[in-house]
């Protein structure tokens, strides 16, 4: 990443998994940055993160729900009986 980013002083380095939820997954990233950079190298590795994350097929985690009102019950029902 210093090649490509000129703001990056030191090689980005995963030191693991911050916290496991039941919809995400944190992990610690750290980089040494130029002076005031760090707003904008973080929006990059973050960036490119995910960019990694798809070409393997990776999904982030997110909550899902699923809502069934009574009109739904009672046609299942119908359906069943």
């Amino acid at each position: 990443m210093p090649e490509r980013y000129e703001d990056i002083v030191s090689e980005p380095q995963l030191l693991g998994v911050q916290t496991l939820g039941a919809s995400d997954v944190v992990y610690r990233i750290t980089a040494e940055t130029k002076p005031m950079q760090h707003i904008g190298i973080s929006r990059a590795i973050r960036k490119d993160l995910k960019i990694e994350l798809d070409k393997h097929n990776i999904e982030i985690p997110f909550p899902r729900l699923v809502m069934y009102s009574k009109a739904d019950e009672a046609k299942v029902e119908s359906q069943k009986g």
